[in-house]
């Protein structure tokens, strides 16, 4: 049964949570009585591309693995950004333009408690409607909590946190339930919409040339080449200029050449970049990152106005390591996935102070000591960097990255004795590592790669003799 589930999970495209298993295999059992299906094999070909039940066995999957969490307001912080910050910007820039036209997208919107919300924005935001033509959609692969979102009406914990006044203002109580204004919910087109698995930009449908683009806690429930897949679609949906918004530290691993960080208190959006921007910077020198250099594709200062580096692809899940050690929900987990950032785009001195700002606060992870330490060797900081690969290494001593680092560093000065010693280390850790994956915050890097390096390195050889 094992192999069977490992497969229906990984052809939707989701990944199983911890405790999900159980509810997993009476989901199976349950279509399979259903269906009239003799063996749990059988319920694969239900997933195949051409099959008709695939959507519909796509949807039940999506409410198996996920949550479909959701609220009014949800995040604050983000919610104050696009009040105060983003959506002011793109109307201003359509204004500037001559063009009174917005086109807005709440992806993975549940029961529509997001799309809602957006659009209650937008309400305050452009009180003269008349001269603007916005488009607000909202889609999701469930169809059931589709038919909850068009009838808009919620409990009482749909509101938690927001202000009583919030609901007095926008819907009226019906017994135990609230009802949302009719000028409010006729802002939102409902429609299906499967991220993963459908053909998009689809024009025909208005999933295209998007001004902005909701798309918050779904990729924790994807596996990291649906992320990738899901990116690449959501990439090519927005206009240029167009705005990508997802979860907290959601793609903090996870790249994409269009897809500018733009790192504000409340939270990291991303800018599609012009095509005339991204066509300069394509003819521009080739720059290459070294097989061991950065664990994430930071730009150097000597390369930045140069073609993009290379998009590297999230090492797997096991071993990551990203905010691992920090609380899931907490302001730590945050934090740290914005001092990733920062260090990404460049601003090195702001991911430095945040790193000290966690360290003082109790957050005490290998993870943290390490960019701590990677930071610092792009300053020239040694002694620093030296003295943070050593905490980190403490922390995870079978942390290969840091290893490696400090391999470079104990080169760097000539170490020869300690520098052998540390690559003996690192080939024997690689070989607990799959051949042709990825290491842990090296890149695209893999094992297989990494040993071949150190084996032939003339100290490494002289050290087995």
């Amino acid at each position: 049964m094992k192999p069977v589930i490992d497969e229906i999970v990984r052809r939707s495209g989701m990944r199983m949570a911890s405790g999900t298993e159980e509810r997993l295999q009476r989901h199976i059992h349950t279509r399979m009585r259903t269906l009239g299906l003799s063996h749990p094999e059988d319920l694969l070909a239900c997933l195949e591309p051409g099959s008709p039940l695939r959507a519909k066995e796509i949807q039940l999957l999506a409410q198996v693995l996920t949550t479909g969490e959701t609220f009014f307001m949800r995040d604050r912080g983000q919610m104050e950004l696009l009040r105060e910050t983003c959506l002011p910007d793109l109307l201003a820039r359509r204004r500037r333009q001559g063009r009174f036209q917005l086109k807005l997208w709440s992806s993975a919107c549940s029961t529509g408690e997001e799309a809602y919300s957006l659009a209650i924005l937008l309400h305050e935001l452009v009180p003269d409607r008349s001269v603007w033509q916005i488009e607000l959609y909202g889609t999701d692969v469930n169809r059931d909590a589709l038919q909850r979102a068009q009838a808009g009406v919620y409990g009482a914990w749909a509101f938690r946190g927001c202000d009583p006044a919030f609901q007095q203002r926008y819907f009226h109580q019906d017994g135990s339930h609230w009802v949302l204004k009719s000028h409010i919910r006729h802002m939102v087109r409902f429609q299906p919409s499967d991220l993963l698995h459908d053909i998009l930009p689809h024009t025909a449908c208005g999933l295209a040339d998007m001004d902005l683009i909701l798309c918050r806690n779904l990729f924790i429930y994807l596996q990291p080449e649906a992320i990738d897949t899901v990116t690449e679609k959501l990439a090519a949906c927005l206009c240029e200029g167009g705005l990508l918004m997802t979860g907290h530290g959601e793609l903090s691993t996870h790249r994409h050449p269009q897809l500018h960080p733009e790192v504000h208190s409340q939270s990291i959006v991303y800018r599609k970049r012009p095509l005339l921007e991204m066509a300069a910077a394509n003819a521009g020198p080739a720059t290459m990152i070294p097989a061991v250099s950065w664990p994430r594709p930071m730009p150097s200062r000597t390369t930045r106005k140069t073609k993009p580096l290379p998009v590297h692809k999230s090492p797997p899940a096991v071993g990551r390591g990203l905010s691992a050690h920090l609380p899931k929900d907490g302001a730590g987990s945050d934090q740290l996935a914005l001092a990733w950032r920062l260090a990404d785009a460049g601003r090195l001195h702001e991911a430095q102070v945040l790193c000290r700002r966690l360290q003082t606060a109790g957050a005490m992870t290998a993870e943290l000591h390490f960019l701590t330490a990677v930071v610092a060797m792009e300053l020239g900081e040694t002694p620093a960097a030296r003295e943070s690969l050593r905490k980190a290494l403490y922390l995870d001593p079978d942390m290969i990255a840091a290893h490696v680092h400090l391999e470079r560093l104990q080169s760097a000065a000539d170490e020869r004795q300690a520098a052998g010693k540390t690559r003996e280390t690192i080939v024997r850790l690689l070989k607990g590592v799959p051949p042709d994956g990825p290491v842990p915050f090296l890149g695209e890097t893999s094992a297989s790669e990494l040993i071949a390096s150190w084996e032939r390195s003339p100290s490494m050889r002289k050290s087995n003799t």
